[in-house]
């Protein structure tokens, strides 16, 4: 498995663990609390097979370019 990216905002990471897979990039959200702060919390998305993180990768990339419109 392969990080992709993490983020406190936790709708980013879940939206874009569910487009992911309906691109069929198998992945995996995971559940984090911030090392050191206090009531900090975080989301990670993790791609399991490696040959398709540079697809993911692209996913990702499209989809922040749409939310800055």
């Amino acid at each position: 498995m392969k990080l992709l990216f993490s983020s406190s905002h936790r709708g980013l990471v879940d939206a874009m663990g569910k487009r992911l897979a309906k691109a069929g990039i198998a992945c995996e959200v995971r559940y984090r609390l911030a090392p050191g702060v206090v009531n900090s919390d975080y989301k990670e998305l993790w791609v399991q097979m490696e040959n398709n993180l540079q697809w993911a990768y692209s996913l990702l990339a499209m989809h922040c370019a749409v939310g800055r419109n």
